[in-house]
């Protein structure tokens, strides 16, 4: 179910599940200012996953507090570069929309948990809670072969203890449930809507271009040297090179290494001519002039033929075609089924954004803005170790 669920909710709701599970502090964090009348004001599930404010500014939502380290921390990989050279009004520019949409995605996340443990107050049982988040550990540990210690150093990277990581599960699922019977009901897909959505993927992810691969001789006509008769030129240097290119065609049709006399005769670039003259695949109608009518000569070709001189542009080109592979399009039976997935996730992800929009209404947060500041106004100091 956790896989196909977050593969539903692949934007928001990943983003803030992955702020939250960075974001959550170690012991040190927890020496904040909370009487213990006012921690009993918090429900308990969520009074385990909180951290304490350490007496920073903090976000109230609902009864849970946010903390400037839970938004900046998980974040601080992509905000300590845009500090480096930069000025505090240069870095808040560059910043602030990561940062506020990091606080956007923690509130959503707070609030959907809020909602879930409202609507299942009288419903949920907990052993069966506590089992499914304790199968979640022990993916999470099957995920690093069953090594505990490299496990752990990663949860702590996270700044979670076994515990809090294990709370953290729980408030996951009961999110998922929650989620998963909101959004579950959705209007029916018809073959309608089937058929326009696979034409408008199509071109981006059902099609594949042809593509070709080759080998190539390339003489360019002003590198090659005439032969003189009697102190005089006898052929011009176009005609040399037409000359040098039908010997070697002969050549190879007699049986000669093509790669070989690339690497012999060819002008083509130093790590193509010592490869043999192979060049990388190449995607039909790719190729710039004068190379293009390499690729306008390959599709009349088949794999293993060697065409004749092909002149352009001061070069006269020797080609022999390794692969060709025709451009081709799954057909919309074959993708069927992806197209409803594809479908059905957009539909879910437009209603899970119309719900959180409403939920951040109807929450009214105050300060979210000042909160959002005082995150990048930390974060700059920190980047720049200013106290």
């Amino acid at each position: 179910m956790r896989q196909l669920f977050l593969y539903m909710l692949s934007g928001c709701f990943l983003t803030a599940f992955a702020v939250a599970a960075s974001g959550c502090q170690s012991d040190k964090a927890k020496q904040g200012k909370f009487s213990e009348e006012q921690m009993a004001d918090f429900e308990l599930p969520q009074r385990q996953n909180l951290p304490a404010p350490s007496g920073g500014f903090v976000l109230s939502i609902n009864k849970e507090a946010i903390t400037v380290d839970e938004i900046i921390s998980p974040m601080m990989g992509a905000l300590g570069p845009m500090a480096a050279g930069k000025d505090f009004r240069g870095f808040a520019q560059q910043a602030r929309p990561l940062v506020a949409q990091a606080v956007m995605s923690k509130a959503a996340d707070a609030l959907l948990y809020q909602q879930a443990r409202k609507q299942a107050a009288d419903s949920i049982n907990e052993d069966a809670l506590d089992k499914a988040a304790q199968a979640e550990v022990n993916k999470f540990v099957a995920n690093y072969r069953g090594n505990l210690p490299e496990a752990n150093r990663v949860l702590e990277e996270m700044g979670m203890d076994w515990r809090q990581f294990h709370d953290y599960q729980k408030r996951l699922l009961l999110t998922q449930y929650y989620l998963s019977q909101e959004l579950g009901t959705q209007e029916a897909i018809t073959h309608s809507d089937l058929l326009d959505k696979y034409n408008e993927m199509k071109d981006e992810h059902f099609s594949r271009p042809g593509q070709i691969q080759f080998r190539l001789i390339d003489i360019v006509i002003d590198k090659v040297e005439v032969d003189k008769a009697g102190g005089e030129a006898s052929d011009t240097p176009k005609q040399a090179a037409l000359k040098r290119a039908e010997e070697l065609v002969e050549k190879i049709r007699e049986g000669g290494d093509f790669g070989e006399l690339a690497k012999k005769y060819s002008n083509d670039a130093a790590h193509r001519v010592a490869r043999g003259g192979l060049w990388a695949p190449v995607t039909a109608g790719s190729l710039a002039a004068p190379h293009d009518v390499l690729d306008k000569a390959a599709w009349k070709m088949e794999a293993g033929e060697v065409s004749d001189p092909i002149e352009a542009d001061g070069h006269i080109f020797i080609m022999k075609l390794e692969s060709k592979r025709e451009a081709s399009c799954e057909a919309f039976e074959e993708v069927q089924g992806q197209i409803e997935a594809e479908i059905q996730l957009q539909r879910r992800k437009t209603a899970l954004d119309a719900m959180i929009d409403r939920l951040i209404r109807q929450a009214n947060i105050a300060n979210m803005d000042t909160f959002a500041n005082i995150c990048v106004e930390t974060a700059y100091r920190r980047s720049t170790k200013i106290q």
